[in-house]
């Protein structure tokens, strides 16, 4: 509470960490699960190396009355009494089982000058902090393991058996929130929640975390070695990336897998020249966007979006690649992306391995409960076009590209009057391919400089877009009606032409929407 005429005592960080933690914990929602078999799944005692006798003997007390980690105070008065001895041995573990230091480092983060940096900065940082090395880390070419989430393997939040064991599951969960934000190539995660005398594995994902149950690590002392062992494994995938996306010197690649020639698949590796967007939330679709080169394209650049799609949405959904191959085949092809290559994108070596959240958490899709999570990761590849709506040159620029992109021409209401004046997009999506795009904003629609009558705006993101057909219930409402008006006010379009300089994008782009009808249910 701030005090009269005294100012405040509280920390301004506190403040700003504890509103970050609601903020998580509020976007996280109902998305908790618990397994009560993830330890054997993902960390199996038979499948990683036991420490030998002799490393045993130096680490662990074997007594039988006091079976417990050696330096690990049984009684610790602080959580604070805890991190160096952790910190110790879990890289006494790695260590004892082959993993080098240069290679991965279990840090102490929990103090202002030893926190995970990342970007955007956080107030919360984790009490310790697994990092790497290695060209899985597709945002850095650091050559040593380093306190940065670019770095991250694994946030682990350490606290005493007494105290608030959903408060640190919460703050892990923003540390979570932060490395994926810093790792374009992150599937699924791992992160440790730990006391004096358990320890509890997270598995956080585009469709929430799922918790272990929490195991006594002085009482199973193989089953830590597993877990600490399994988070420093240096194969990628097990600990949660995606492997096509990979560093190579200071660039980043993106390597897909496309048709060439007797209809076998080529891989094809994408050069990343600019990040363009990124999900704000950990949990959902995770859509990522990036401006890339192609060797073998001179002078060309695409745009690759990776999205996390879940199948068990509204009927009528498919994957954006399926609906804008749809709506080429339809005779759609001004206004809209023109797609390159899409694919689901496939885990391991296996080719029939489809990245999805059921097949990364082991759970049966066919039980209800799998249905309601599982996610598919997809890629997409997509011919770039010009900067979005909001960075217009002129009101003529605007209005023709909102034009072209969202209303077509009112030429009558027939398929070949529409392919014969080849205008396009979200008209023409619904009458002629049959698809409602129910997302048409401002970053939505790009300007196309170079484009001809009908293609001079272009519109992108499909991600809510469902195709109207009969098996879907959209196309049964009777209270859908599509007539598209083109600025159906008399002298508004000259009105807007003529307004002053100081009208700013949103404003022209609003008084546009609410004078014509555009669905986007």
């Amino acid at each position: 509470m701030l005090e009269q005429g005294g100012g405040s005592d509280i920390d301004p960080l506190v403040i700003w960490a504890d509103r970050l933690v609601g903020q998580i914990r509020d976007e996280m929602g109902d998305t908790w699960r618990r397994d009560n078999h993830l330890l054997q799944k993902f960390f199996p005692v038979e499948s990683y190396s036991r420490l030998c006798p002799k490393d045993r003997k130096k680490l662990y007390n074997d007594n039988k009355d006091q079976k417990r980690w050696k330096g690990i105070p049984s009684k610790p008065t602080s959580a604070s009494r805890l991190y160096s001895p952790l910190r110790m041995l879990m890289n006494n573990i790695i260590c004892c089982c082959g993993v080098s230091p240069q290679n991965r480092l279990f840090l102490n983060t929990h103090s202002n000058s030893k926190k995970v940096i990342g970007t955007p900065p956080s107030p919360v940082s984790p009490t310790l902090f697994l990092a790497g090395v290695g060209e899985e880390f597709a945002n850095t070419s650091a050559e040593l393991p380093r306190a940065v989430a670019r770095s991250g393997i694994s946030p682990i939040e350490v606290l005493l058996d007494s105290e608030d064991a959903m408060f640190s599951r919460d703050r892990l969960a923003v540390n979570m929130h932060q490395m994926f934000q810093n790792q374009d190539n992150r599937r699924f995660a791992y992160g440790l929640v730990v006391t004096e005398t358990v320890f509890t594995v997270y598995m956080f994902d585009h469709s929430g975390a799922v918790a272990s149950q929490p195991c006594n690590y002085h009482q199973n002392p193989d089953q830590f070695c597993a877990v600490v062992s399994g988070l420093a494994s240096d194969k990628a995938e097990s600990i949660g990336f995606d492997t096509n996306i990979f560093s190579q010197g200071h660039y980043g690649r993106i390597r897909t897998f496309e048709s060439g020639s007797n209809d076998r698949s080529t891989a094809v590796q994408y050069t990343i020249e600019e990040s363009l967007f990124q999900f704000s939330s950990l949990v959902g679709r995770g859509t990522i966007c990036w401006l890339c080169s192609r060797p073998d394209h001179f002078n060309s650049t695409f745009v690759v979006k990776d999205a996390w799609i879940s199948p068990s949405e509204l009927g009528g959904r498919e994957f954006e690649g399926s609906l804008l191959h749809h709506a080429k085949s339809q005779g759609v092809r001004l206004g809209i992306s023109q797609v390159q290559h899409f694919e689901q994108v496939r885990s391991g070596k296996d080719a029939s391995n489809l990245d999805t959240v059921l097949h990364n958490r082991q759970v049966e899709w066919s039980s209800p409960e799998g249905k309601k999570i599982d996610r598919v990761h997809t890629r997409i590849v997509m011919e770039t076009h010009g900067k979005t709506l909001d960075k217009f040159t002129s009101r003529r620029e605007f209005l023709l590209a909102f034009q072209d992109a969202v209303l077509g021409m009112k030429c009558g209401h027939s398929r070949v009057n529409f392919l014969t004046n080849l205008l396009t997009a979200h008209r023409n999506l619904h009458q002629v391919a049959r698809i409602l795009h129910r997302d048409i904003s401002i970053r939505n629609i790009l300007i196309n400089p170079e484009g001809v009558e009908g293609d001079r705006g272009i519109l992108i993101d499909f991600d809510h877009a469902i195709r109207l057909e009969e098996a879907s219930r959209y196309s049964t409402m009777s209270k859908i009606v599509f007539p598209f008006f083109l600025l159906h006010e008399p002298g508004l379009t000259s009105r807007i032409l003529n307004r002053g300089r100081g009208v700013t994008c949103r404003e022209m782009y609003w008084t546009l929407k609410d004078r014509t009808h555009i669905w986007t249910i």
